[in-house]
């Protein structure tokens, strides 16, 4: 029986090697043309990514700017507050204040003897009414602003809180709430408790220039409450 044999392609055929050449050269402008859009390709992408980077830096500034202006109308907004609020007290006090005149009671020297407090401690305190009460006069006959020493305890005994001075520190807050110019206030070696503080750090936001602190005291059970208080009037 005969067998198939496929015929074999010609490879000694003449024009092989013309139409391989043929084919290179159509080729090789496709390649150029095809590696020139692959360039162009990356180079878009390349300007779209630096537009990118230019469009998000110009966000991120503009971003900073709105939030420095925000904080800033912020602060001007919680002066401005601080200064309304002060206003209104003052035209409060001076309503019911048309005739004034020191109201707070007087304490007598043996209440704080009978507290078991030293001769010393009882000066003290005499010593320090009058001061309260002669910056208060002061302020009330001008209005006028200046520094205020009447809170200022250094060189004698610590004073510790007592509900008996709560009117004088009422007075002395609404005469520095009357002043027409802002003030500053000297508080030394005074227990401040947060009924003392709910007087004075009202005042002393919408007033006083200057608040000089030192060797402040404050009872345990009441430390935080203290601190919160004159934090959230800073």
């Amino acid at each position: 029986m005969e067998s198939f044999q496929p015929k074999k392609r010609r490879t000694d055929d003449p024009n092989h090697d013309a139409h391989a050449a043929a084919m290179d050269g159509t080729l090789m402008p496709i390649n150029a043309v095809l590696a020139e859009h692959a360039r162009q390709i990356e180079a878009l992408v390349a300007a779209n990514r630096a537009l990118d980077e230019k469009y998000q830096a110009q966000v991120d500034e503009v971003k900073a700017e709105c939030r420095e202006k925000c904080e800033s109308l912020e602060r001007q907004c919680g002066v401005l507050e601080a200064r309304c609020g002060s206003l209104e007290r003052s035209i409060q006090v001076l309503k019911k204040d048309v005739n004034w005149t020191y109201k707070a009671p007087d304490i007598p020297r043996r209440h704080w003897i009978e507290q078991g407090r030293s001769e010393e401690y009882a000066d003290n305190m005499e010593r320090f009414l009058r001061g309260i009460k002669e910056d208060v006069e002061d302020i009330r006959a001008d209005a006028a602003g200046c520094s205020f020493d009447c809170l200022h305890n250094g060189g004698h005994p610590a004073m510790l809180h007592d509900d008996t001075l709560l009117p004088h520190f009422k007075e002395f807050s609404n005469a520095i709430q009357v002043a027409t110019a802002d003030v500053e206030i000297v508080i030394e070696n005074i227990e401040l408790h947060p009924k003392v503080l709910g007087i004075l750090c009202p005042v002393m936001e919408g007033k006083a220039i200057d608040v000089w602190m030192e060797n402040i005291l404050f009872s345990a059970e009441n430390v935080a409450e203290c601190y919160e208080i004159i934090a959230a009037s800073i």
